[in-house]
């Protein structure tokens, strides 16, 4: 009676699984999604099938050291892949968690309202905090660096070399920060980008949540209106170039083209 169990005189079989309102994706490398999902949990889609990867459906922190879909993982606002494997979590406002390719939790750090993580090639976690600022925490030896001037950035990109892609939410633009640690605008005149994410083609991706638009922003900087979306909340993109996102209040993770 695989997936079932008695109760009493009577057999339950569990509710099935579900997306109530998708609030993060992003795309592992054998293409499943990883998805943040407001019910307090994390879920892993190929195909259509979706399975549970952490949270126990309740809020609040628990569970270090344990199985991470019997913990408690309030209110998963990002996650991200980390190279070495497994994913990391930021939830509640306050955490970042990790869950490693075995499927265990531990707590990472605590940040001042985090909203966003990326790592690089090396394991470099970098993570943007509500009031303002982007911190670097070195994977070998967790010294921090800040970058400050942002304006409550909601979304991180890094690619391999440890250059960070920043939606600064407030200021209305996508900026950059390189591994030198200088900050350039890619992209200005937006209104309130909440994610970004880098293409396999060189191109960012991001979310303008005041537009309800879906961008394409190009090397020399020029904005391209893919898709409408409504309250659009997050963006990644495949491999293949197949574009990803979330939307507010919606349960649905949508794809673009392909």
């Amino acid at each position: 009676m695989s997936g079932r169990f008695r109760l009493g005189s009577v057999l339950v079989r569990p509710a099935p699984l579900r997306l109530t309102n998708a609030l993060d994706v992003v795309v592992e490398s054998s293409g499943s999604l990883l998805v943040a999902d407001f019910s307090n949990r994390v879920f892993r889609l190929s195909g259509d099938r979706l399975t549970l990867v952490a949270g126990n459906g309740r809020p609040g922190r628990s569970g270090d050291g344990g199985r991470a879909v019997a913990a408690s993982v309030g209110f998963p606002v990002e996650v991200a892949v980390h190279p070495r494997g497994g994913f990391g979590i930021v939830h509640d406002e306050r955490w970042i968690r990790h869950v490693d390719q075995a499927g265990t939790i531990r707590t990472v750090s605590e940040f001042q309202q985090p909203t966003a993580l990326a790592y690089d090639a090396a394991g470099n976690l970098f993570v943007s905090e509500l009031l303002g600022g982007v911190k670097r925490v070195d994977a070998t030896t967790g010294a921090v660096t800040s970058y400050t001037g942002f304006s409550q950035p909601h979304g991180l990109s890094a690619t391999p070399d440890g250059t960070v892609y920043v939606a600064d939410t407030f200021n209305n633009r996508v900026q950059r920060i390189s591994s030198s640690g200088a900050i350039t605008t890619v992209a200005a005149g937006l209104d309130q980008p909440n994610d970004v994410a880098l293409g396999p083609d060189g191109n960012v991706y991001a979310t303008d949540y005041g537009t309800g638009g879906i961008l394409r922003i190009g090397p020399t900087g020029a904005v391209t209106r893919i898709a409408d979306a409504s309250g659009p909340s997050s963006v990644a993109v495949g491999a293949d170039g197949t574009v990803y996102f979330t939307e507010r209040d919606r349960g649905a993770v949508r794809r673009l083209g392909r």
